[in-house]
């Protein structure tokens, strides 16, 4: 476990200033000369990491590479002819390869032998005199290559696999949905929440979808997939109430559960009743452990989730008697504000209690939550960016060249009332707060940062493994995995902040200037029409996301011109004895005043 004050953690890559304000994000008192800086650092370290990324990892400079292709320049490998030793849950799948740089590189470093995709690989590194694990990694050329991303040049590799975990880890998924890759080669269970209790004359019974675990079965061959039990819908809540009021009914509700478990071809039940009345308290123990029971006898395994209370009354959830028959897993309160409020009065109380918290499971979930008038509500990481992304110019209708207009980040404008991005110290997540239609939003994003700071809450209380929630694969959700797997794998958590300039606005535009920083700037139209692109960039400290806005720059006014006075006519002298009248001559037509200026060179900035 991680030995750093959970409070003051370091930060990833460098530290927030010291000076916070009221939200708990730092100030910057000149932020208009750091803007710039902050940006070209972050393009820095971008840079640099692609360097490291593409010298040990991209084909044809792979490491661990059996190809034969050329090699990066400057990096060599040489194979050690001894391994140093291994603690009992390490086996080696490579040799050790020592890193240096150069201008001859030895040649391509391979796996001892074809792996297996079903074990659990990771690059790691040798150093003073122990064994430190750098990367998962993914196997390719039929099992003979390995290869990762990693983010520094260790001085040493070697690929190896685990083959005993410090914790046990456990997935939650829906029908149909795949579990992450990342995370099945150390997953011992996948929950497919996929049956509910059956109500009105089918009392007792269930409903659950034909096929609902195949999916899951089919990207989890070495897990063992539980079918999970759950309630949908507030009139499910009800319906087990009445279920664990009659004795035959309860009977016949662990039958069902027993017989759908059989017909999915599980192996196990995950009950999640979640909404139980306190006053089913020990009727919902004594099923608990009947049902452990009789799903023993037909080789299940049981999983009981609870709820956290919001204060000391466990309500229906007898902690003591629920870990005795089955192992218990930990939900955690919505409402991400009073997270760990909530978990550490409940872990406190239980432990006290002498509840054996080896047998309970915290859960995580991979998806972000947003506070309103209206209550909870789920979101995916890209749609909470997106949220912090809105952007709205107030421009006119049409922007003259040159024009000076105002553009928003809309939820991130501290001038209109919204917080910003910042690291919430409470809740120990990524947040922001934000006025909206309707009443104040406040949004906790889950990242690798958030999922540290409650795998760390875990370790403190012995609390015995950890269930991600939300864990198919699906871009869209935030990449825990690195934080997790080092969790189970070697019970080590590495607290990190996010680095603090990453949480500011940045801004850019195909033409014109940016002018200004933070939530509100100044785009200064270029001296030319046409169509320009202003886009504003976020991001949780880990993904960066921008969204644009089209500004229409208009043709410049045509500058009126003064119309030519047409040359007078003399009047001709009359002839001293007019014979006939004289023929004034015509007078000229007025030359036409210009429609605009010669030529596009009176458009160009």
């Amino acid at each position: 476990m991680s030995d750093q004050d959970p409070l003051n953690p370091r930060q990833d890559p460098e530290p927030f200033d010291d000076d916070v304000d009221e939200f708990g994000y730092d100030l910057y008192d000149s932020y208009e000369e750091e803007s710039e800086r902050g940006l070209l650092r972050i393009v820095g370290v971008l840079v640099v990491l692609g360097i490291i990324i593409a010298a040990l990892l991209l084909p044809p400079i792979s490491l661990l590479d059996r190809g034969g292709e050329e090699p990066a320049p400057g990096i060599s490998t040489q194979a050690r002819d001894d391994l140093p030793p291994l603690p009992g849950s390490l086996a080696a799948r490579s040799a050790l390869y020592d890193i240096t740089t150069g201008d001859d590189f030895t040649g391509p470093a391979a796996l001892n032998e074809p792996a297996d995709a079903g074990e659990h690989l990771a690059f790691y590194t040798y150093e003073n005199g122990r064994w430190e694990r750098l990367a998962s990694i993914s196997l390719t050329d039929g099992g003979n290559a390995a290869q990762g991303q990693v983010d520094r040049v260790p001085a040493n590799i070697a690929v190896l696999a685990r083959t005993e975990f410090a914790r046990p880890l456990a997935l939650i998924v829906e029908p149909g949905e795949t579990p992450d890759p990342a995370a099945l080669p150390a997953t011992r269970i996948v929950s497919v929440r996929a049956a509910t209790p059956a109500m009105g004359n089918a009392l007792g019974g269930l409903d659950m979808p034909s096929g609902a675990l195949r999916t899951a079965r089919a990207g989890a061959s070495r897990a063992e997939v539980y079918l999970g039990v759950y309630l949908a819908e507030p009139a499910h809540a009800a319906t087990v109430d009445a279920i664990f009021t009659v004795p035959d009914v309860v009977e016949r509700h662990i039958d069902a559960l027993i017989e759908a478990a059989e017909e999915a071809e599980a192996d196990g039940l995950h009950v999640e009743y979640l909404a139980l009345d306190s006053a089913r308290r020990q009727a919902f123990s004594d099923f608990a452990t009947v049902l452990a029971k009789r799903a023993a006898e037909r080789g299940l395994g049981l999983v009981v989730s609870v709820p956290t209370p919001s204060g000391t009354d466990f309500g229906a959830y007898d902690w003591e008697e629920l870990t005795a028959a089955a192992e218990v897993w930990l939900t955690p309160p919505t409402d991400r504000s009073s997270f760990y409020e909530q978990v550490e009065a409940a872990l406190t109380a239980q432990r006290a209690a002498g509840t054996d918290l080896s047998r309970v499971s915290i859960v995580l979930d991979r998806r972000t939550r947003e506070r309103s008038p209206e209550g909870i509500r789920s979101l995916t990481l890209h749609e909470a960016l997106a949220l912090a992304s809105a952007v709205e110019s107030r421009a006119s209708e049409a922007i003259e060249p040159g024009e000076v207009v105002s553009v928003a980040a809309v939820n991130l404008d501290r001038d209109a009332g919204n917080s910003g991005l910042y690291w919430d110290n409470r809740a120990r997540s990524v947040t922001f707060a934000y006025e909206a239609r309707g009443g104040p939003r406040t949004v906790w994003i889950e990242n690798r940062y958030s999922a540290a700071f409650r795998l760390d809450l875990a370790g403190q209380y012995g609390v015995g493994g950890v269930v991600v929630s939300a864990a198919h694969d699906d871009p869209e959700l935030p990449d825990l995995w690195a934080a997790v797997l080092a969790y189970v794998e070697e019970d080590s958590v590495d607290l990190l902040l996010p680095y603090g300039p990453y949480l500011r606005p940045q801004w850019a535009a195909t033409g014109g200037q940016i002018e200004g920083s933070g939530g509100l700037v100044v785009w200064r139209a270029p001296q030319r029409a046409g169509t320009f692109d202003v886009t504003l960039i976020v991001s949780d400290g880990v993904v960066f996301v921008g969204q644009q806005i089209a500004q229409q720059v208009a043709e410049p006014e045509p500058t009126a011109a003064a119309p030519a006075s047409p040359t007078p006519t003399p009047t001709p002298e009359p002839t001293p004895e007019p014979t006939q009248e004289a023929t004034p001559e015509a007078t000229p037509e007025p030359t036409p005043t210009p429609s605009g200026p010669p030529g596009p060179a009176g458009n160009d900035e």
